[in-house]
């Protein structure tokens, strides 16, 4: 999809037809970093998440209503999982980084992200498009950068930043993107099986 060309979605395709959604960045980033918390999704986040999700009732079936905010928390690409999926450390923390967050889009782009309203798709874009000179993009540059071709003293200077803006060890082990789907996937057909049981 071409931001320059067609509209953000503010639909999904879920058991056979569109559902109208809430396109906000709240809701996705909410989701991601209970995904993320030392407890994980639990089924209640879920499904409080996926009430807020969707515009009207949820899909009937809990794997389609899944499905479709994974869809759209992926921004429309594909499962990724497999070869070449992202495997090492999450280079931010939603709850960690909200701060530097807020203070680079207001910085970089004048969007006050306590009051605007900005889809989900667009904010994912301008995050990672934020300027080398924003408290945001400056932590990524130091938690992501390979030190091994610099000097004694730069590769200091890089741990210690390293160390300073390092993500909580309260932090849970980190998922891919793929195992977190599965783990979704797994719990929405429990609950379905569950559903049909009962």
């Amino acid at each position: 999809m071409s931001l320059l060309t067609e509209r953000l979605p503010s639909s999904v395709e879920a058991a056979g037809e569109a559902r109208a959604v809430d396109p906000d960045f709240r809701l996705m980033v909410e989701l991601e970093a209970a995904a993320a918390s030392a407890e994980g999704l639990v089924p209640e986040q879920l499904e409080a998440l996926l009430r807020r999700f969707y515009r009207q009732e949820p899909p009937p079936g809990p794997e389609d209503a899944v499905e479709g905010m994974l869809w759209f928390y992926r921004c429309g690409r594909e499962e990724q999982g497999g070869k070449g999926a992202a495997t090492g450390p999450r280079a931010y923390d939603f709850g960690q980084d909200a701060e530097a967050l807020y203070t680079s889009f207001l910085q970089a782009y004048r969007i006050d992200l306590s009051a605007d309203a900005v889809h989900w798709w667009k904010f994912r874009r301008l995050m990672f498009g934020l300027p080398a000179d924003t408290p945001f993009a400056q932590r990524l540059h130091y938690r992501t950068a390979d030190t091994s071709g610099m000097g004694k003293e730069q590769r200091k200077h890089y741990g210690k930043m390293k160390r300073l803006y390092a993500i909580g060890a309260q932090s849970r082990r980190r998922e891919t993107l793929a195992q977190r789907d599965a783990r979704m996937q797994a719990y929405v057909e429990r609950r379905f099986a569950e559903a049909e049981r009962g």
